[in-house]
């Protein structure tokens, strides 16, 4: 008579395997993870500068609609015909595109009144304390240049005296807002 011994077949080999398998990703996870962290401390700001990460919640909801009314601008002036032509403040208004539209949150945010100083620069001055600053920003190039006046009001200044120079802006107080690293393709 033969005897023969039969083991029965219930996973624990393979469930030997697949734990450790398990533990071997997870032991590079963890040793990989400090590698996949973004580094903003690398960021030097001049005096005229500010990180957008340390702006008020008014200031970041009028930035997140500038910067996609940029996108608009930028894409309408791309498919413009005439080389040089940008859409004015009413043409942005019509196309109820935030911030030129004049609705409940444009007068939450200040009232701002916007003019076209040309060449893709766009001013808005707040005409209200309450809400965000007074902004400037430039749609020309692939990314969108903005600053920022915190103080400046439509009442106290006239946009004439205001214009597309660095040195200009500094002196006037104006700062300049600065995206983080990763969001580098915007700044």
């Amino acid at each position: 008579m033969i005897i023969q011994s039969v083991t029965p077949d219930n996973g624990s080999a393979e469930g030997k395997w697949i734990a450790l398998i398990i533990g071997c990703i997870l032991l590079i996870a963890v040793v990989a993870l400090p590698y996949h962290q973004s580094n903003d401390e690398g960021v030097k700001l001049e005096s005229h500068q500010v990180l957008i990460t340390d702006l008020a919640q008014d200031d970041l909801a009028m930035i997140a609609e500038l910067r996609l009314a940029y996108e608009e601008i930028y894409d309408i002036q791309a498919e413009s015909t005439e080389e040089n032509t940008w859409p004015d403040i009413a043409y942005l208004a019509d196309e109820w595109l935030p911030p030129f539209v004049q609705d409940q949150s444009w007068e939450r945010r200040g009232k701002h009144q916007w003019q076209h100083l040309g060449n893709g620069i766009y001013l808005g001055l707040t005409s209200k304390k309450e809400g965000s600053a007074s902004f400037i920003f430039n749609a020309k190039g692939d990314d969108i240049e903005l600053w920022l006046h915190p103080e400046l009001m439509s009442t106290s200044i006239s946009p004439d005296s205001i214009s597309w120079n660095k040195s200009e802006l500094i002196q006037q107080q104006w700062v300049q807002v600065i995206f983080p690293a990763h969001d580098s393709h915007l700044n």
